[in-house]
């Protein structure tokens, strides 16, 4: 973990880009990530101008654009009612991305195990594998619906080298020790902390919740690739969330002798 660095949510803070960004770089943020599936980022109408002055922003602002986002709720891009307009949206945000010099592209994809949805899910990976390849960039799935173990067998099974896995340790409980389990392959981590009302799981402020951070940090520890750690809140309160959440990782990733 010697060169992690914790990034902002930036649909977090339910404001337009150009607000969530400043409110990021308020917060003693350096680094942010950015879903591309709303208008703002649409990459498809992102003209060359505005991809010039954003990167201008950022510099600016002292942010890096650490990762850029397509995130659907549900089966993401593998909903079969939605993907003929989804997937083609996969060529231009690897294209932004490269374009801005972003690292890594998250990409929300669900269905792998489901019989109706397994073939597109898998037909979209090989998509994702190959645009990855071609424009020199990491990617990342992101599963909404199963544990991050579900898409890491279908990465594996596929072999492509820039393919990752994300975590999102709201949907973990109290299975840390999953991140252990896919340390060859984990690329992202967002950073949620919930706890159980009856039926019911609700975010919390970091360190009031059933997440056990300490251990999931020692098992991001043993990840090959050093996985970006996303702060991010994804119900009400996302502005105070993000910056206590940021002080809250900070605080325990000096345990570990890692840089913030």
């Amino acid at each position: 973990m010697a060169t992690t660095r914790l990034s902002a949510w930036l649909d977090s803070y339910g404001e337009d880009l150009r607000a969530s960004l400043r409110r990021a770089q308020g917060q003693g943020y350096r680094s942010v990530e950015a879903n591309a599936a709303g208008a703002e980022l649409d990459p498809r109408a992102f003209s060359h101008s505005a991809r010039r002055h954003l990167r201008k922003h950022l510099q600016d602002l002292g942010l890096q654009l650490g990762g850029l986002w397509l995130e659907y709720p549900g089966l993401g891009v593998a909903d079969p009612a939605h993907a003929d307009q989804r997937v083609p949206m996969l060529k231009p945000l690897f294209e932004l991305s490269a374009d801005l010099g972003v690292r890594q592209v998250g990409i929300g994809l669900s269905g792998f195990e489901d019989p109706q949805t397994s073939s597109l899910a898998r037909e979209i990976l090989a998509m994702i594998g190959d645009w990855a390849d071609r424009c020199g960039v990491d990617a990342t799935i992101s599963d909404a619906l199963d544990l991050p173990t579900v898409g890491a067998e279908s990465v594996r099974v596929l072999g492509c080298p820039n393919l990752r896995v994300a975590v999102d340790t709201g949907r973990l409980g109290g299975q840390s020790k999953v991140v252990q389990s896919i340390a060859d392959l984990a690329g992202a981590v967002h950073l949620r902390d919930v706890r159980g009302r009856g039926e019911r799981i609700e975010e919390v402020p970091f360190g009031q919740g059933n997440v056990d951070f300490e251990l999931l940090l020692a098992q991001i520890g043993t990840c090959e690739h050093d996985p970006s750690l996303i702060v991010r809140h994804n119900g009400h309160g996302g502005v105070d969330a993000l910056r206590q959440g940021r002080e809250y990782i900070e605080s325990l990733i000096g345990r570990f002798g890692a840089r913030p």
